[in-house]
């Protein structure tokens, strides 16, 4: 009985930590997500880009962000 105790104490533990990281995680996203914006931003004013060029730039922007996202939440190394 002192067994279950321990293994469902730590279960609890556990379950407490995950939810807390990944609240944690979700507050630097909302800061990273902003820093990118600022730096688009930055990125658009310095290039001096038409509106018909900003339209292809924000595109490769999006995908270039997707494949880093897909590279860090890979499993590979």
């Amino acid at each position: 009985m002192k067994k279950v105790k321990v293994i469902f104490a730590t279960a609890i533990f556990t379950a407490m930590s995950l939810n807390a990281a990944a609240q944690e995680k979700s507050d630097v996203s909302i800061e990273k997500k902003q820093e990118v914006s600022t730096q688009v931003k930055q990125n658009l004013d310095r290039l001096a880009l038409t509106k018909e060029q900003q339209v292809p730039y924000r595109g490769v922007t999006k995908r270039y962000a997707q494949k880093m996202k897909e590279l860090r939440e890979s499993s590979l190394e």
